[in-house]
């Protein structure tokens, strides 16, 4: 654990070091050759099991640092790469994967910006849809993020976003590639409308896998929006789900969401790691409450709360496997 955490503070060392250096220089050079960003979450989770009242709680703390680099090579190319080091006293929280160093530069490659079109070549964090449903890849360490080619832009008032993305999994798992395209249309200053199709060869798993999505949102006013989002895929069973979300900003300091969501067990795309790649949990329906705190300019508090249940026992993705509910309460601070 001392290596882990020394490897740690070497390469945000090493990389504010840089950072400082490429500051130094703007006076002199004017726009500054790197910028260093990042944060770190301290939160704290508590999980009730309520199928089995008489099994003990389960509750940890863990915190996260991100160090974020971005290296400006031309006018309209840029290179990126993270370092990101997770602790607590058991794996029983972890956001990487199992039995590999909780400390990795997981993310990296370049970025195009050209006349409104985004190129990103990379080990990438992202997800798809309006709510992620389908995909939302927030894990973290070696081994957590695919190498993703993506374009992203505008065409006329639509967003595009195309995409080919290839696992990469640690020795004696077979990567699994899935490619498609998403696209949001605004039918009135209002409402949105948008749709993706995505293709998983999941090799790791033995099958294919093809998967649409539609969602739209609704802005009511400048604190209310609302976002619905329905999935499905081509799968024999267990297919379908959804997330219908309501957030409504109070105030500049604070903000609050609740969340509807539904998902079965082989809906959303896979992943040999973590399982089901969905947003929320697989196999698994429930209401989920969100507070947003704003402290001051970099540092924040959020407050979760997370009722779910299982669908069925027909659970082939590490998805939920009893009745639970799960409190976070956290601070983030963003530099």
């Amino acid at each position: 654990m001392k290596k882990h955490i020394l490897y740690s503070l070497c390469c945000s060392l090493c990389l504010v070091v840089i950072g400082s250096t490429a500051f130094a220089a703007e006076e002199s050079a004017g726009e500054p050759e790197i910028k260093i960003s990042g944060k770190v979450s301290s939160i704290y989770i508590h999980h009730y099991n309520i199928t089995n009242p008489d099994r003990p709680d389960k509750d940890g703390l863990k915190t996260t640092w991100y160090l974020n680099a971005d290296a400006k090579i031309t006018n309209n190319l840029n290179a990126f790469a993270r370092v990101t080091y997770q602790y607590q006293r058991s794996q029983r929280f972890a956001d990487y994967v199992s039995g590999y160093n909780s400390v990795a530069v997981d993310s990296w490659g370049i970025r195009n910006k050209n006349k409104g079109i985004e190129y990103s070549l990379g080990a990438q964090a992202f997800s798809l849809g309006a709510t992620g449903v389908a995909y939302d890849n927030a894990w973290i360490g070696k081994h957590a993020l695919p190498y993703t080619a993506m374009v992203a832009g505008k065409v006329n008032t639509t967003d595009l976003r195309v995409f080919y993305a290839r696992t990469n999994y640690q020795s004696g798992i077979q990567d699994d590639t899935f490619y498609g395209i998403e696209a949001s249309y605004p039918i009135s200053n209002k409402v949105n409308i948008g749709g993706l199709i995505v293709h998983e060869n999941a090799q790791s798993a033995g099958y294919d896998t093809t998967i649409y999505t539609f969602n739209t949102t609704y802005l009511a006013d400048k604190k209310w929006k609302m976002t619905a989002e329905y999935l499905k895929s081509n799968r024999p069973h267990d297919n379908m789900g959804y997330i219908l979300s309501f957030e409504y900003k109070a105030d500049p300091k604070n903000a609050l969401s609740l969340d509807v969501w539904r998902v079965e067990d082989q809906a959303a795309l896979y992943d040999a790691n973590f399982g089901s790649m969905t947003t929320q949990y697989s196999n698994a329906k429930g209401v989920q409450f969100l507070w947003r705190h704003k402290i001051n300019q970099n540092l924040r508090f959020t407050l979760l709360s997370n009722w779910y249940k299982k669908i069925n026992d027909d659970s082939t993705t590490d998805g939920i496997t009893d009745h639970r509910t799960t409190l976070k309460t956290g601070f983030h601070y963003i530099f």
